[in-house]
Order: structure tokens, then C-alpha cells, then sequence
């Protein structure tokens, strides 16, 4: 009985990320992609050319398996932070995790004074809506600010061993349909208004205005594209999303699906307020014509796994 409450006790405390680089009794530390001054291209082949194929091939799933030729502890690409980040371990330093309103609730406000006010209760005169959107509106940056607390926060329970780095967040699918059960994720209807909610709280996420070298947490935009059924069974047939064929015109698909997560492309991460952070790559559609599956988790992620990032200066040194 002893044995087995010593190995479950073990298992809990398995860190979900480890940093072999800082190990100075492993060979990692010499190896180059240990090395931070080395370019990031050069670090990551590095680190292939040492992979086994069997390790390869494993990298590709969403659930990873331990790297043991580059000293990594196993690592699920899943998590969540739509609204505060999910998945994760709470131990001694980390003893609870934040949950901030959701998201249709954020968007849906356009509340000038409720963004810009710091605890004070605003009268009627001082309420004013915040339109049209621009760079200086309070509620665009509010919505950096959600994304820089839930990532900073990511970041702190990283540097613990107790979270993964990759966050499924935000939800940029459009809340068009209302027996949707997951419209309250999402910004609301508009394809413009999703897609500069998307901006910013990536940008938030990703960028930490302490320490805007480094990437402070990955976030991947979802659900590509045009995603607005999980689950529904109608006059005895079954749906789900993995299966559910969305026929969509060439015009609504352009006009109205794609704009979001276009919004989200165009220019490099940068930590100036006038550009925008590139996330990771877009979730895995999970209608068709595109099904998802373990294929579509991105094969790298921004940085080498477990190796020093000028971001894991941030709360501590990176495990």
C-alpha cells in the first residue's frame, strides 16, 4: 500500500515542463540547442538531428511521449485560456488559477469607462460607448490586458513545471448560431469586432511588456473555420464536429469566416503596440472540409521545448 501511495505521490509531482539545459550533471547543457546566443534555426536543427524517428513521429501527436535524446519530459500541446488557463497542476506556488468573465461578455460591453476605471463606480454621465474601434480606445486595450494577465499567469505556472506552454485561446468563431452552446467564448457576431478582439489578446498573451524579447506564452487562435457545432443529434442522426459537413458559400467564408483569423497573420511578433503579435498557428478546423486530427498540432513550437528563453526570465528561470 506504501509502494503504491509512493508512486501516485510521484506521478503528481511530475512536472509537465522540465529545462535539461539547466541540469549541469546532463550532457544537454553543452549540446546546442542549450545555447541561447545561437540562432533559433540552428538550435532547432540541432535538436532533430538528435531525435530518433520513433521520436519524430511521436512529436506529431497532440499527447507527446518523453523525448529521452534531448532529456524531455512528455508534453500534451492541449490547454486552454479563453477565459484563464486550464490543464494545469496547482501545488504550493501555485495553489489556484484566475477566471476572468468570458469573453462575449468582455466584447459585447463597448463601455468606455468600465474599461478605463480602476475600482471606482462610474455615473450615468461619465458612461460612454466606445466607438468607433482605434488603437486609443480603453476597451482595445483591455482586451490586451486580459490576454497579458492570462498569459503572464501561463507563464508563472510554466516556470513551476505545473502548465504546458501552448494555450488553445482565443475562440474566434462567430456566435451566429444560438443553439451554440460555446457562443459565450467567443467575442460575439461580428467578424470585424472578433477579429481586433483577437489582436489584442493575443498580443497580450504573448508579448510581456517586461520582457518583450521573449515569447511569454503561445497562443493559438481557434477553431479554423467557421466552427459553430460540437455536438447535436436531429431527428435521430447524430452530429458532431469531427464529422459535421459545414456548407458555407465562397462569400460568407470570405466575408465574414476568414476575417478573424486573417486579422491575426499579417505582421511578425514585435513588441511595439503598433504591430501585432503572430501566433501559433490556427486550431485545427474541426468541420469539414478540414477534420481535425492529431496531424494538424503544430510540428515546433516558437521556441526549442525546455530550452532558456529570454521569457523565462520573466517570473523565474524557465524549467
Amino acid at each position: 500500500m506504501m509502494l503504491l501511495v509512493d508512486a501516485i505521490g510521484a506521478a503528481a509531482a511530475a512536472p509537465k515542463l522540465n529545462n535539461p539545459c539547466l541540469d549541469a550533471s546532463k550532457p544537454y547543457q553543452k549540446m546546442k540547442w542549450c545555447d541561447a546566443t545561437l540562432p533559433i534555426d540552428e538550435r532547432v536543427q540541432d535538436m532533430i538531428s538528435r531525435m530518433s524517428l520513433a521520436e519524430k513521429i511521436d512529436a506529431l501527436d497532440t499527447v507527446e511521449k518523453s523525448i529521452d535524446s534531448l532529456g524531455l519530459v512528455p508534453y500534451n500541446w492541449w490547454s486552454e485560456a479563453t477565459h484563464g488557463i486550464s490543464h494545469v497542476s496547482n501545488g504550493d506556488k501555485t495553489p489556484y488559477e484566475s477566471n476572468f468573465a468570458f469573453p462575449i461578455t468582455t466584447a459585447m460591453s463597448f463601455n468606455r469607462t468600465l474599461y478605463a476605471s480602476q475600482g471606482s463606480s462610474p455615473s450615468l454621465a461619465d458612461v460612454k460607448i466606445d466607438l468607433p474601434l482605434t488603437h486609443a480606445s480603453p476597451a482595445w486595450h483591455r482586451w490586451k490586458k486580459t490576454g497579458a494577465q492570462i498569459g503572464r499567469e501561463a507563464r508563472a505556472f510554466m516556470n513551476q513545471g505545473d502548465a504546458w506552454s501552448t494555450y488553445w485561446a482565443p475562440v474566434i468563431n462567430l456566435a451566429r448560431e444560438p443553439r451554440w452552446g460555446r457562443n459565450i467564448e467567443t467575442p460575439g457576431e461580428d467578424p470585424y469586432l472578433s477579429g481586433e478582439y483577437a489582436t489584442q489578446f493575443v498580443s497580450g498573451f504573448e508579448v510581456s511588456e517586461d520582457d518583450p524579447s521573449g515569447l511569454q506564452a503561445s497562443a493559438c487562435c481557434k477553431h479554423y473555420v467557421a466552427n459553430s457545432m460540437d455536438h447535436s443529434t436531429v431527428a435521430g442522426e447524430t452530429f458532431d464536429r469531427t464529422t459535421f459537413n459545414a456548407n458555407i458559400t465562397m462569400q460568407d467564408l470570405v466575408d465574414s469566416y476568414l476575417l478573424p483569423f486573417q486579422a491575426r497573420l499579417p505582421l511578425p511578433l514585435h513588441p511595439a503596440p503598433s504591430k501585432r503579435a503572430t501566433p501559433a498557428p490556427a486550431r485545427c478546423p474541426c468541420t469539414l472540409p478540414r477534420t481535425c486530427s492529431p496531424s494538424c498540432s503544430p510540428p515546433t513550437r516558437h521556441a526549442p521545448r525546455g530550452a532558456p528563453s529570454p521569457a523565462g526570465t520573466l517570473l523565474g528561470a524557465s524549467p
